[in-house]
């Protein structure tokens, strides 16, 4: 008799062997960083099947780096089918583009192994989005308040003959003054 039939089957190969979507939780539960004995727990309790450190750590040698180039590539797919949407329609996407940034944000500020400089990228465009309609919104209020201070010459230029490009110059002139242009 061989020696080696004799053996037990190895317990990575009990851990290959799982259904796709436990694989694929296992495959989570190790990106996670819970720690191997955490998972070897996990495994236990969740699938009800015996494995080792050992074991874990062969299953995330050979699986993880695969399922995370398999995620990319999804992601990447829908990036581009994203992008060309964006350049067919770009106003109808500034909504829905914040809304998706803030998810991607709330995603890895959950996840302890995201890139932190993929958050701190994505943090930084919502505070300087949100910046720039603060700017919008000041500049717009300051614009109406030099209006109404100049609210006689506005009169005046609205009862005028001249041209509104004449008209446009010298209110510009009277409100942001000589270099306004």
């Amino acid at each position: 008799m061989n020696p080696s039939a004799a053996k037990k089957p190895r317990v990575d190969s009990t851990l290959d062997g799982l259904p796709a979507e436990q694989r694929e939780k296992l495959t989570q539960w190790l990106l996670s960083r819970m720690g191997l004995a955490a998972v070897k727990q996990l495994v236990e309790k969740e699938f009800g099947v015996k494995t080792s450190i050992s074991a874990l750590s062969r299953f995330y040698t050979k699986n993880v780096g695969p399922y995370l180039i398999q995620k990319r590539r999804a992601a990447v797919v829908v990036a581009e089918a994203f992008g060309e949407e964006l350049k067919k329609r770009p106003a109808e996407f500034d909504a829905m583009t914040a809304d998706l940034l803030k998810q991607r944000v709330a995603e890895l500020a959950a996840d302890p192994s995201s890139d932190v400089k993929e958050l701190t990228g994505l943090l930084t465009t919502l505070l300087k989005r949100d910046e720039h309609a603060l700017n919008v919104t000041k500049f717009r209020f300051d614009a109406v308040k030099a209006v109404l201070a100049n609210a006689d010459l506005v009169r005046e230029l609205h009862g005028s003959s001249i041209s509104e490009d004449e008209k446009t110059a010298k209110l510009g002139q009277a409100i942001f003054g000589e270099d306004w242009k």
